[in-house]
């Protein structure tokens, strides 16, 4: 067990504008910052990319958590930004990868069985239990991250 690890799962709408040459250009952009500054800060985490919301786990030291949080909060191509799931965890789900993706996937749910719906979470936000959103989205990611993996062997 580390100690002083932290889980936070969000959602968030997707504000880049534009093509989808943009829209994905943007999204690497994002990868490549997240990588290379979450290997320094000895964060993990996974990013999906589902319709027009984002959903993302960040994983380690609390300080290094929060200000990668504010920075997202902040973060023009964000809005909506909601937290489901922040808490001390014993271990890593994501522990191999500064951020992976687990791609851009318009109907997650029917992929992975999962029943998480994004889009849903939005047009409904009162309805929203966090933790249970938030456990369930790093199901989701965790499996579409495995299958990929499966299928480049």
């Amino acid at each position: 067990m580390e100690p002083d690890l932290h889980t936070l799962a969000y959602f968030s709408r997707n504000a880049i504008d534009g093509p989808d040459g943009l829209k994905q250009a943007e999204i690497e952009k994002i990868l490549a910052t997240a990588r290379a500054n979450n290997s320094k800060l000895n964060v993990t985490g996974a990013l999906l990319v589902s319709g027009g919301c984002f959903a993302q786990v960040l994983e380690g030291p609390l300080e290094a958590v929060e200000t990668l949080f504010e920075q997202i909060e902040c973060d023009p191509r964000h809005r909506n930004v909601t937290i489901l799931h922040f808490k001390p965890a014993a271990t890593r789900n994501f522990g191999d990868w500064a951020m992976a993706y687990a791609g851009d996937r318009a109907e997650a749910r029917a992929e992975t069985g999962s029943g998480v719906d994004l889009e849903g979470l939005f047009a409904h936000p009162g309805l929203i239990e966090g933790e249970q959103a938030g456990r369930d989205i790093v199901r989701v990611m965790s499996d579409l991250i495995h299958r990929t993996e499966r299928a480049q062997i």
